[in-house]
């Protein structure tokens, strides 16, 4: 009975209601989000055989060395409710990992339409949020200025603008690689420039910096798997495009640029950076 427990594939529809609506909560619900988190790790616990098996061993064998590397680094940290918060967060993302491919095994098809679901997700507080700064841009733009944000509904810029580079991300590379097909290929197509666009509009710098980290290094791994310089070129000149257009229509965009640059020119000046950043928030209250 246990064997056949632990080999077990959790369907693919379950997976989908537990992710989508844990993701879902990010914005409302902070118990949902742990409920949904729990049988996530649970999923993993109870399929390890199948989260272990020959065509996936080597990637969720990478994950736990990574999660015990961050066990190790715990014991370091000085204020310990951080250190446990972080491991909790860890231990989530891990747990998410190992259950998918708990669930999915090889239906790519599904995991794909995950993934659209909570890019749609993503794409909702996009248009709240950029709505919001359309309907008071003089506001948001002077406060830009002066180091702070534009608001996120229910959460915090910068994780905002992770989420943000990991859905263009996602996105393009499903794109590129032609997995989305029929009708969904023009959705997926819709999605990606409207995400694209809010991205540069309401993301921290720490946001895209992510989202062109993270082109450059997928185009490397392209680069490599391919043996062609095509995806680096490709990744390169939707850098340059993106950024240009970004600075050239997005008022927001072009405010934290100049900020970076002047972040720049105070290095090496005999200057406290941070305090100049806290300077600038405190004034922008």
């Amino acid at each position: 009975m246990l064997d056949k427990l632990t080999t077990y594939r959790v369907p693919a529809f379950v997976f989908i209601i537990i992710s989508a609506l844990g993701f879902s909560s990010l914005w409302y619900s902070p118990a949902i989000l742990s409920i949904s988190s729990f049988l996530l790790i649970l999923i993993a616990i109870l399929s390890y055989k199948a989260t272990f098996s020959r065509e996936l061993n080597s990637i969720a064998y990478s994950l736990i060395f990574i999660f015990l590397l961050y066990i190790l680094d715990v014991f370091r940290s000085v204020d310990a409710s951080i250190a446990l918060d972080k491991l909790l967060l860890l231990l989530v993302f891990i747990g998410l990992q190992l259950a998918c491919f708990a669930a999915f095994g090889k239906l790519k098809t599904q995991l794909i339409l995950l993934f659209l679901i909570l890019s749609t997700m993503v794409l909702v507080v996009d248009l709240v949020a950029v709505t919001n700064y359309l309907m008071h841009k003089e506001y948001y733009n002077a406060l830009l200025l002066q180091s702070k944000h534009i608001p996120i509904p229910n959460m915090h810029h910068i994780h905002f603008g992770i989420l943000n580079a990991w859905v263009v991300l996602g996105l393009a590379g499903l794109l590129y690689l032609k997995k989305i097909q029929n009708n969904k290929h023009y959705l997926g197509l819709g999605m990606l420039l409207v995400i694209a666009i809010c991205c540069h509009i309401l993301s921290s710098r720490t946001g895209l910096i992510a989202l062109y980290s993270g082109f450059i290094v997928a185009s490397l791994v392209l680069v490599y798997q391919k043996k062609s310089l095509k995806p680096l070129f490709l990744g390169t000149l939707s850098i340059i495009i993106f950024v240009s257009v970004a600075y050239v229509s997005s008022t927001s965009f072009r405010s934290k640029t100049a900020n970076s640059l002047e972040d720049f020119r105070s290095w090496g000046n005999g200057k406290e950076i941070n305090y100049k950043s806290m300077a600038m928030r405190f004034e922008g209250y």
